[in-house]
């Protein structure tokens, strides 16, 4: 039997605007063990966040599709499925915490109000004392202090951290989530805050065997978190591994330069940080061969002309020639 609770294969998601089709998410390829965290991780605009809106169908369709591929979720694939049976699928078996705390509620609505409204969601027949005991429950398991008064309150009300732990609870509200995408869970959260998410997180993950897709630009989160990573660039996956040895030997310059990118505390106070020089390229303007290539230290002219497969040492798997020689790639 699969251990893999969720596998990714060859998606594509393109949207259409003023200057034509442009491919956000190019054929990319993963899967989420069961209990286990997979990160995903990149610069802004890298594809992460339109990869976890194309795993529930959340890509607005009126510029938005899914092109190619399978998504596959308990064997099942979500890309078949009418509206209902996605709807069955999404926040029942699949939960997702979106970035913005503050846009993710609904700003006239008490914090109460909005958790049981996604509770009866998911437990329709469920009378008003039970949704009221349940709400305060999943509130104080999400580390709500006083969620009896938080209940009354509005989202301005709440701090970051508090807010984020409401989008938890109503991610969690149905009981029986398998799979938890996290998109930028932590994002303007000070490290407090940030170190209490992560840990709730972590208990979902180990108590529960909730499996869980973490996005974010942090390789702090990520040494923290993962138990896979999945490094994106320009839409491609650039480099897969599990974590031990992604940062005990990253193949791909750019995985490299994120974790050269990483302030330590040993660094000399007075010395410049390592920065990737450049910035992601614009989906219109893709370049020629290797989409890091102009950004990148260690190219050869073949990367200029060629976009590398995904080659695959091991279980390591990264794209770039430098590895050719090493494996047949795929």
């Amino acid at each position: 039997m699969s251990n893999e609770i969720l596998e990714v294969k060859g998606l594509k998601t393109v949207f259409t605007g003023k200057k034509g089709k442009v491919t956000a998410v190019d054929k990319i390829s993963f899967s989420v063990e069961k209990g286990k965290c997979l990160c995903i991780v990149g610069e802004s605009g890298c594809g992460k966040s339109i990869t976890s809106l194309s795993i529930l169908r959340l890509i607005p369709k009126t510029t938005g599709t899914i092109e190619e591929g399978e998504i596959l979720f308990d064997g099942v694939d979500i890309l078949k499925l009418d509206e209902d049976g996605i709807r069955k699928i999404r926040g029942n078996k699949i939960s997702m915490i979106f970035q913005d705390s503050m846009t993710g509620l609904n700003p006239v609505m008490t914090i109460g109000k909005q958790v049981i409204e996604a509770i009866k969601v998911h437990s329709p027949n469920i009378d008003k004392k039970e949704l009221e005991k349940k709400a305060l429950s999943i509130l104080t398991d999400v580390g709500i202090p006083e969620p009896a008064k938080r209940m009354k309150e509005y989202p301005h009300q709440l701090s970051g951290g508090m807010r984020q732990r409401v989008m938890i609870a109503m991610a969690l509200s149905a009981g029986n989530n398998e799979l938890l995408i996290a998109d930028e869970p932590t994002t303007a959260l000070d490290v407090t805050i940030q170190a209490q998410i992560l840990k709730l997180m972590n208990n979902l993950k180990n108590e529960n065997n909730t499996s869980i897709i973490l996005i974010t630009h942090d390789m702090g989160v990520v040494a923290e978190m993962a138990d896979y990573v999945m490094v994106m660039y320009a839409g491609k996956e650039m480099e897969y591994a599990d974590a031990k040895s992604l940062f005990e030997s990253p193949l791909h310059p750019y995985t490299s330069g994120l974790l050269k990118s990483i302030p330590k505390l040993s660094t000399n106070p007075n010395e410049e940080l390592f920065t990737i020089s450049g910035s992601v390229p614009s989906l219109t303007d893709m370049p020629k061969g290797c989409r890091f290539s102009t950004r990148c230290s260690e190219t050869c002219k073949k990367c200029f002309e060629k976009e590398p497969p995904l080659f695959d040492l091991n279980g390591h798997k990264v794209r770039c020639w430098k590895y050719e020689e090493r494996t047949n790639g795929r």
